[in-house]
């Protein structure tokens, strides 16, 4: 007898278990109408083959396809002209520009309302302040994890005194590196964030 109240007693709790796990699968607009679309039945499958593409994406299975690509010399009609800009996501937007305005004289552009972005040359940096990105933006965004050359036709006799001036500690250099494009001379020291940065000439001062 007891045996067998027992047993009663373990299936009606594996029913309700198996109710309430299919009420969660099912009823995804139990609060206000504001919630997700109420979802009539549960198509499994269906909610599967949505899924699907973000699984792929998230797995680097779409990489894997690249890499047979490659190995069959597979050349892409796409060719890069150059970069127009980059995200760097920062801690303090004022430190930020107060920094690359003021020790290599780029200059702070708003956009879009209150955006800000360091303008050099033809390119930009576009800066977010963590916990405050702004959509799309990398899988991970994080402060400190660049590594920037910069080129500029100041000579690097003239930066250095600068970046001593304005209180910068100058890591290395100025040392011999490979550019894209040919030997270059360069200074390494470090942003707010102690993101690398690189300043390098493609000409020593001597020319």
């Amino acid at each position: 007898m007891v045996r067998l109240r027992v047993y009663t007693i373990q299936s009606q709790q594996q029913q309700s278990a198996a109710n309430v796990q299919r009420i969660r699968c099912c009823n995804f607009n139990a609060g206000s109408s504001d919630d997700l679309p109420t979802v009539k039945s549960c198509n499994v499958m269906a909610l599967l083959k949505g899924l699907l593409p973000r699984a792929f994406r998230y797995h680097n299975a779409y990489c894997q396809t690249l890499v047979r690509l490659s190995q069959r010399n597979f050349t892409s009609p796409v060719q890069i002209k150059g970069l127009d800009h980059l995200v760097l996501t920062v801690k303090s937007i004022e430190n930020t520009t107060a920094f690359y305005s003021q020790t290599l004289g780029m200059q702070v552009v708003t956009f879009k309302g209150n955006r800000k972005a360091l303008s050099f040359g033809d390119q930009k940096f576009n800066l977010h302040e963590i916990g405050k990105e702004f959509e799309p933006k990398a899988h991970k965004p994080t402060a400190g994890s660049m590594d920037l050359c910069l080129i500029t036709d100041t000579p690097l006799s003239k930066v250095i005194e600068h970046l001593k001036i304005c209180g910068v500690h100058i890591e290395e250099g100025p040392i011999e590196r490979t550019g894209a494009v040919g030997v270059i001379k360069s200074v390494y020291f470090r942003d707010p964030d102690y993101n690398l940065i690189e300043v390098s000439n493609y000409h020593s001062d001597e020319q």
